[in-house]
């Protein structure tokens, strides 16, 4: 399969993988962007960071995590949450769920700061 790439405000995201249940996308984010504060009903998200720094906030309850390479971090299904780089990144973004990944639900819309 070869997916092409989708522009975003904060970088691109290329899907590279897709099966009923799972998804994989490779994101390159800009130093300051950043996503739309959002969930996600049904599925999870593992983010595993190839290069770069990272920062993933989570709401119910708070927390701050800072990935740098190498490192991995889930979010739970029904958890909010955003992402930020700190520096340039190049990440894998997994979705892992049992039923219908369309089910974003955004509160804010993405951008990019002027680290």
């Amino acid at each position: 399969m070869n997916y092409e790439v989708e522009k975003k405000v904060w970088g691109d995201t290329q899907l590279i993988f897709k099966t009923d249940n799972i998804s994989i996308h490779r994101l390159h984010i800009k130093a300051g962007g950043y996503c739309s504060i959002h969930h996600h009903e049904m599925r999870h998200n593992l983010f595993s960071l190839e290069q770069g720094e990272l920062i993933v906030r989570q709401w119910g309850p708070d927390e701050i995590t800072t990935l740098v390479a190498r490192q991995t971090l889930v979010v739970k299904a029904q958890r909010r949450h955003q992402f930020e780089a700190v520096t340039p990144v190049v990440l894998y973004e997994i979705y892992y769920a049992t039923v219908n990944q369309d089910d974003i639900v955004r509160e804010a819309l993405g951008g990019i700061t002027g680290i």
